[in-house]
């Protein structure tokens, strides 16, 4: 194998992100009624935080 030759996936691997994220349950019932805004913290690299 040469360095740029991609590894085979091993089984039950995931290949892309979305692939890797568990799937969201979302809180409203349709684009008519779509849920509560929840506030989020982001913590940033500097060390401050912000709830968006």
């Amino acid at each position: 194998m040469t360095l740029d030759t991609p590894k085979p996936a091993r089984v039950g691997q995931s290949h892309t992100p979305a692939d890797a994220a568990p799937p969201v349950p979302l809180a409203g019932t349709g684009p008519d009624h779509p849920g509560d805004w929840i506030q989020v913290e982001r913590h940033f690299r500097d060390g401050h935080t912000e709830t968006w």
